[in-house]
């Protein structure tokens, strides 16, 4: 009786080639070296590399490392950040810390959410919208307070800055910034010009004649050019007042107000007018508005903008040169335009890191033989399979 055979071995790999195959072994060399370096590289891009989570002030971090995958994967990024209302920042140029006060993104009901995403995006579109000054006699101080607003990226923010006759708690003393550097500059003319302002409180002369003896100053100054960036730059640097109350000491009562801003009040109004405008300058530097008119950078501009009279202006006056060129620096940061200000903050980056050498030998080791293996038999399996039904096969 005959069976048929269902499965054929009739041409076993330990059996030569025909003639016409002679180079058949050289050939499968050739291929087992070339697939195997092949699949090796491969397998080190995929099964190489461990995604870790890490916190870098770099948003673009899983571009930058090395060891990475050249491409990206879903898994890959930097999280933005979400900010919430009093949450405060400084920029990568900053000389002040900045506080947010209002979040401007809506829920669709028109309710605001109270936070925002932000992510890595300049703040070429924020400016100063208002300085506000307050004298306290009493209290022998002068603060200076700034409104950013950055409505298109979903905020506003403030910052603020005081002089007095003693160190404050909590400040930062210039001493944190290098010499040479554009917030040291800042921080030294803010002092400067502070100290001008602290003058007439040093020496009584915030009253209101005849003998009014003044409790409080309140000045609010608005840019004279609108809230755009663009204008901002190409007009002139000046800010001026547009509301000023003086309260009396003795009764509490407004004996001052923006219409006797210059002519009732014995102390020299222009130390609260040089103070505003150092601090407009300096706050639009700190959010990236490098432009030629800017009191710091330009001598013109300053010379313009700032009023003689007081010691620290006519020294820097006398000087000739703008405010980003001395105090206490060596060179001329005034040719030194600063780099597009973003909030300094860490993000969550995922990012792929290459494995430890002894995970990554076996991980790849045992991917790359499982993928050869299988190719290589199935190479064979077809070379086999051609040679044994050409003439003289079995």
């Amino acid at each position: 009786m005959k069976v048929d055979v269902l499965v054929s071995f009739g041409y076993p790999i330990t059996r030569p080639f025909a003639q016409r195959w002679r180079y058949a072994p050289y050939i499968l060399l050739a291929f087992a070296i070339l697939t195997f370096c092949a699949l090796a590289a491969l397998n080190t891009a995929l099964v190489g590399y461990d995604v870790v989570s890490v916190a870098s002030s770099n948003f673009n971090e899983s571009q930058q490392l090395s060891w990475t995958l050249s491409w990206e994967d879903s898994d890959q990024g930097c999280q933005s950040h979400l900010f919430q209302l009093g949450d405060t920042f400084r920029t990568n140029t900053s000389a002040f810390t900045y506080t947010i006060f209002n979040v401007v993104s809506k829920y669709p009901n028109g309710y605001s959410q109270g936070s925002f995403l932000y992510s890595n995006n300049t703040l070429s579109e924020c400016d100063v919208s208002m300085i506000e000054l307050i004298v306290s006699p009493g209290d022998r101080s002068v603060t200076a307070q700034g409104s950013v607003d950055c409505s298109p990226l979903g905020f506003q923010a403030s910052t603020s800055w005081s002089f007095t006759n003693h160190a404050i708690v909590g400040t930062i003393p210039p001493s944190v910034f290098a010499e040479n550097s554009l917030a040291r500059v800042i921080v030294d003319a803010m002092n400067g010009f502070g100290n001008d302002a602290y003058d007439p409180i040093y020496n009584g002369e915030y009253i209101v004649e005849p003998s009014t003896q003044l409790y409080k100053v309140t000045a609010l100054f608005q840019p004279g050019c609108s809230t755009s960036p663009s204008d901002c730059a190409s007009q002139s640097p000046n800010i001026s007042i547009s509301w000023y109350n003086g309260i009396s000491q003795a009764s509490l009562a407004i004996v001052a107000n923006t219409t006797t801003y210059a002519s009732v009040v014995v102390a020299n109004t222009t130390t609260l007018q040089n103070l505003a405008q150092a601090f407009y300058a300096a706050i639009r530097l700190d959010v990236g508005h490098w432009t030629p008119n800017n009191i710091f950078t330009n001598t013109t501009a300053f010379a313009a903008s700032i009023g003689a009279g007081e010691s620290y202006a006519d020294e820097t006056l006398a000087a000739g040169k703008p405010l980003a060129y001395g105090n206490l620096t060596s060179t001329n940061l005034t040719l030194t335009p600063t780099p597009p200000s973003v909030i300094s903050i860490q993000y969550t980056c995922n990012i792929r890191r290459i494995k430890t050498p002894g995970s990554l030998f076996m991980n790849v080791a045992s991917a790359t033989l499982s993928m050869f293996l299988t190719a290589w038999g199935l190479l064979t399996a077809i070379m086999a399979a051609v040679a044994r039904d050409k003439p003289g096969g079995e």
